[in-house]
């Protein structure tokens, strides 16, 4: 997860800059939940699947291929909302207007 984090803020103003919540990059170290980036954990994160061809800046690491990423969940109905990020939205936003 080190990783990609470095390189989202390397990133910067260049394309691939990563978006994340509850991690933070404060005094050279990554914090996720406050606390210090655990190298031994596992974390589970989702991002958008054309993140995960390997092609975007400096990403060329991230695949299902790369023995560190143990597991890539793949929704297998059409009608899941991870299947495409506009379904996820619009069923954030329908849930947030109730």
């Amino acid at each position: 997860m080190r990783r990609v984090l470095d390189q989202g803020l390397q990133n910067k103003g260049k394309g691939g800059y990563l978006h994340w919540a509850g991690v933070t990059w404060k005094d050279g170290q990554w914090l996720v939940a406050d606390e210090p980036l655990d190298e031994a954990r596992t974390y589970h994160i989702i991002v958008p699947s054309f993140l995960l061809t390997g092609l975007e800046t400096g990403l060329g690491f991230f695949t299902p291929d790369n023995p560190d990423i143990l597991a890539v969940d793949e929704p297998t109905e059409p009608d899941d909302v991870r299947s495409d990020i506009r379904k996820a939205i619009i069923h954030y936003l329908t849930a947030y207007r109730k």
